[in-house]
């Protein structure tokens, strides 16, 4: 069990209380965005299989 995300959590509610319920969702979306940067980064760096989509030259029939 982590201890630090518990004890942040704790302070959510205050968060709340102090700037309300939007800027709460505001702020923790935001926090969700540099994740989706870095799934972008990886899936444009990421190498591409060429040869499993096109079908191969070498491919033996059975007749």
């Amino acid at each position: 069990m982590l201890l630090l995300p518990k004890f942040i959590a704790g302070f959510s509610g205050d968060f709340v209380n102090a700037h309300g319920y939007a800027d709460f969702f505001n702020a923790t979306a935001l926090l969700g965005l540099p994740v989706l940067v870095l799934v972008a980064l990886a899936a444009h760096y990421q190498p591409s299989d060429q040869s499993s989509s096109q079908p191969s030259a070498q491919a033996s029939s059975v007749d």
